[in-house]
């Protein structure tokens, strides 16, 4: 049913200061009683019928809450709170009535084509990444590594991609009705998690990024916790929840595919580097597997001093030393910018003479930096390293 009010004939009404006593917040409805009342301005429009009886018209009435009675006959049309600064109430400007399309209210407009756009990005940055495991399965493949995790974790992917390429299509039109709009965000996001809680190998990733940034393993928690909540999206009475809960869910993909974009990133820019097991350098043309992380760091001003012991590497080999960088940090390093570092190699017979090398910054929001050693020829086996 339409309900129109005019501008030149609002509806009002008062209400006591102490029937409001212990109240924090309040929804307005706007009720369509049974009963009709008369028009007073079509009271003697007739100027034939001078006593003519006004005309009948729909009856509306302003209310701060109703009871469930009412709730049939009835519309929320705004909020009020209770100002922090004194006893009045005043209107919520975040509160967005129950529409009939994502185009009827400026806010939830905004909102959804927001949403469309982070929809279409997260579609294609998925995309890129399952474009990304699968070279990296090829290359490592290539070398006799089982690749088993990464094939699983590429599925994921690729069953993201297709969800939220689906809710791409879904939400497209801005003049469908709310619910349905937020209904197509919420299923893309239950089909990630029901992915993801499929996916033994990407779990196991995030499990492992967990113990470098427990930010992680709150966001596992969060994509598992998401296949227990309700599938129950009606909101009768106020939208902006379900805004909010949209948004929330954008973010949490977002992190997603930004910690899976680490996994296969180039190992510069990765900011997960200590979780990957193999690393892939000059597209591919370099192969290494990680062996050891080392202590905490004793730092002497500038100077920062790691030591990796209980090594048993074979010497006449070439290895790699990564200097890593805070994970949770922008990077701070221009191109061109080197970095100085001296490795000492520990053998049984004793500490070997010290190589200093150079690591220049080469790209853009360059953190990690590595640096390739050749064991001296006198070592059979490196037994530790500084």
């Amino acid at each position: 049913e339409l309900v129109e009010v005019d501008e030149s004939r609002p509806v009002q009404a008062e209400v006591a200061r102490g029937d409001l006593a212990g109240v924090s917040e309040l929804l307005v409805y706007l009720v369509r009683r049974p009963e009709k009342e008369a028009d007073p301005d079509s009271i003697g429009a007739d100027p034939a019928n001078p006593n003519q009886a006004g005309l009948s018209r729909i009856k509306y009435e302003v209310r701060l809450g109703i009871t469930a009675d009412l709730m049939p006959m009835s519309i929320a049309v705004g909020k009020v709170r209770r100002a922090s600064e004194s006893l009045g109430f005043e209107l919520d400007g975040q509160y967005i009535p129950p529409c009939a399309s994502l185009m009827a209210h400026s806010s939830l407009h905004q909102a959804a084509i927001r949403l469309q756009q982070d929809i279409r990005l997260l579609v294609n940055e998925f995309q890129l990444i399952h474009e990304k495991a699968g070279h990296f399965a090829e290359r490592t493949a290539a070398r006799g590594i089982d690749i088993r995790s990464d094939l699983d974790i590429r599925a994921f992917v690729e069953r993201a991609v297709l969800a939220l390429e689906t809710a791409a299509y879904e939400t497209a039109d801005l003049t469908v009705a709310p619910v349905r709009f937020f209904q197509q965000i919420d299923r893309a996001s239950r089909l990630i998690a029901l992915a993801l809680s499929l996916s033994a190998s990407s779990r196991q990733f995030f499990k492992d990024l967990g113990q470098v940034d427990a930010a992680y393993t709150e966001l596992l928690d969060a994509e598992q916790g998401m296949l227990a909540t309700q599938r129950d999206l009606d909101r009768r009475e106020e939208l902006r929840p379900l805004v909010a809960r949209a948004t929330d869910t954008m973010l949490r993909l977002r992190r997603l595919v930004e910690a899976l974009a680490d996994q296969y990133a180039d190992y510069r820019q990765n900011r997960a580097i200590e979780s990957i097991r193999f690393m892939l350098d000059r597209d591919g043309e370099h192969f290494y597997e990680a062996v050891t992380a080392p202590s905490h760091p004793q730092r002497d001003g500038d100077l920062l001093t790691f030591v990796f012991t209980q090594l048993d590497l074979a010497g006449r080999h070439e290895y790699r030393v990564v200097r890593t960088g805070d994970p949770r940090a922008n990077a701070q390093w221009a191109i061109g910018q080197e970095l100085s570092v001296t490795v000492r190699v520990n053998a049984a017979g004793g500490p070997r003479p010290p190589m200093t090398r150079g690591a220049m910054c080469e790209v853009e929001g360059q953190r990690n930096f590595a640096i390739n050693f050749d064991t001296p020829q006198d070592v059979a086996t490196i037994a530790g390293l500084t």
